[in-house]
């Protein structure tokens, strides 16, 4: 992490399992809170076809204002509709553990919308710089486009 600091790299990390989710959280927070690191140019991937996607974009926000404060980089956030969607489902099944993800299609786009309006709106945060959502535009509705995105 050092090398890709003073080498300008930026570094986004991202859960693969929703199980794997609090620990990524706490690698996170203590790698952009590292003296050494705070220009570290890094990022999070937020999944927001989980349930707990708002309280982690809460601690996500938290992270990067506290980290912008102490005079580092502000994080990036890419915001992922449901690349693990049907893993977790079968997961959560298999285990007998409850359902991590929303239930349909329709509660998973709203929750990516909702997701993406908080990251471009909410206190301000994108405008202040401590949270910088970086998300694929080719996914969203364009103007004028009738297309349903990603169809």
């Amino acid at each position: 992490m050092l090398l890709a600091a003073r080498t300008d790299k930026f570094v986004n990390l991202d859960m693969e399992e929703y199980r794997d989710l609090h620990l990524t959280l706490d690698v996170l927070e203590r790698l952009t809170l590292d003296p050494d690191l705070l220009g570290l140019r890094a990022g999070f991937a937020v999944q927001t076809y989980l349930r707990e996607s708002p309280l982690v974009l809460d601690r996500v926000d938290d992270l990067a204002a506290r980290r912008v404060a102490a005079g580092g980089a502000p994080l990036k956030v890419r915001l992922v509709k449901g690349a693990n969607l049907a893993m977790e489902r079968v997961q959560a099944e298999v285990h007998g553990w409850a359902l991590p993800v929303h239930g349909s299609k329709e509660a998973t786009d709203a929750s990516f919308l909702a997701a993406l309006d908080r990251c471009l709106t909410r206190s301000g945060r994108g405008a202040s710089g401590s949270v910088w959502p970086a998300t694929m535009s080719s996914r969203l509705p364009q103007p004028g486009n009738s297309r349903r995105p990603g169809a």
